[in-house]
C-alpha cells in the first residue's frame, strides 16, 4: 500500500513512458532520495554499512544505466546485488528494484527534489594526478571516502598503495567489494601507480572513519584486549617502520570486509593477516571494525 502511494505521488505527467518489466515508468523525474533511501536501508544492510547520506550513494548512482547501482541491482551484471540466495535478495521485491531504477534514470536526485549535485573535490597539494576524478567517485575527494565499505586512501604508506595497485593489476588481489579495481589497475602504468601513491600518501587523514554502530565502553575494552593479544600495532602503527596500512580511522565496513576476507581465504596474504583473522570470531571482527573506525578510543 505504501509503495502504491509513493508511486502515485511520483508518476510523471504527460505521454506514456516506457516501462520496466513490472510496469513502472522507466524514468522517474519526481523520484528523490527522500523516497529511495528507505529502500537502500532495507535491502543493503547489514553487508553495506553506508551512512545512507545522499553524498554516500550518489557517486555510485551517476551515469544512469552505466552506474554501478543500475548495473548490479537492475542488470545484475557483472554481479547481482544483493547476492543471490542471500536473505536480502530473497526479501528484495521487484518493486524495490524498480524504484531504484526510476531514481537512477530520473537523475539520481538529492533530497527534497533538489537536482543532483556533483561532489566538490578539494584541491590539495601535491598536484592531483591525471584522471584522479575517477578515483574520487568511490574513494572520495582527496582520498577521504564517505562510503563505509570503500577505504580512505589518504595517509596510507606509499609503498603499501603501490603494492596493492600492483596486486590488483597482476590479479594476485581481487576486488571483492565492487569488482572494479582489477580492471582499473590493469590500465595503469607503473609510473601512474607511482604518482597515485605519492599523491594519496602525502595527504593527512584528518577525520574518523565512516561508522554507523555505537561503541560502548565494554566493546572498547574488549577491542583493546584483542589488539594487544594480536600485536596489531607492531605492524599497523604509523611509526612501526613497516609499510602496513594504518587501520585506525579507516572506514568500518571496509575493515570488516577485509578481515572477513582474510578469515575466509578470499584475500590471500603473504603476511600474518590470514592466520590472525582466522583466529577471530565474527563478533570480534565486528567490534574491532567499529572501534578502529572511531579512532580506537580508550574506555
Amino acid at each position: 500500500m505504501l509503495t502504491a502511494v509513493i508511486l502515485a505521488g511520483c508518476a510523471p505527467e504527460g505521454p506514456h513512458k516506457p516501462t520496466l518489466d513490472g510496469g513502472l515508468p522507466a524514468e522517474g523525474p519526481g523520484m528523490t532520495y527522500d523516497i529511495i533511501r528507505p529502500v537502500f536501508q532495507k535491502n543493503c544492510t547489514p553487508c553495506h554499512t553506508f551512512d545512507y547520506s545522499y553524498s554516500s550513494i550518489a557517486p555510485l548512482a551517476k551515469d544512469g544505466k552505466n552506474s554501478l547501482v543500475y548495473k548490479y541491482i537492475i542488470d545484475k551484471k557483472p554481479r547481482e546485488m544483493p547476492p543471490p540466495d542471500s536473505q536480502q535478495s530473497r526479501e528484495m521485491s521487484n518493486k524495490d528494484r524498480e524504484l531504484i531504477a526510476n531514481w537512477v534514470l530520473g537523475g539520481a536526485r538529492g533530497p527534497n527534489s533538489n537536482p543532483r549535485t556533483t561532489e566538490v573535490i578539494p584541491v590539495v597539494q601535491p598536484l592531483i594526478p591525471k584522471n584522479s576524478t575517477e578515483c574520487f567517485k568511490c574513494h572520495g575527494g582527496g582520498g577521504r571516502s564517505t562510503i563505509s565499505i570503500i577505504p580512505s586512501l589518504a595517509g596510507l604508506p606509499k609503498e603499501y598503495i603501490i603494492q596493492q595497485l600492483m596486486h590488483f593489476r597482476e590479479g594476485t588481489r581481487t576486488d571483492i567489494t565492487l569488482d572494479r579495481m582489477n580492471e582499473i589497475a590493469t590500465g595503469l602504468t607503473t609510473d601512474e601507480i607511482e604518482k597515485y601513491a605519492s599523491y594519496y600518501s602525502s595527504i593527512a587523514r584528518t577525520k574518523k572513519g565512516v561508522t554507523l554502530q555505537p561503541l560502548t565502553d565494554e566493546k572498547t575494552a574488549y577491542a583493546q584486549i584483542i589488539m594487544r593479544a594480536e600485536s596489531c600495532n607492531s605492524c599497523h602503527d604509523p611509526n612501526s617502520g613497516i609499510s602496513a596500512p594504518q587501520i585506525i580511522n579507516q572506514n568500518e565496513g571496509y575493515l570488516r570486509t577485509q578481515l572477513v576476507a582474510f578469515r575466509t581465504g578470499h584475500r590471500p596474504s603473504p603476511t600474518t593477516m590470514e592466520p590472525i583473522a582466522k583466529g577471530l570470531t565474527p563478533d570480534e571482527i565486528n567490534i574491532l571494525a567499529i572501534w578502529l573506525s572511531q579512532g580506537a578510543p580508550k574506555p
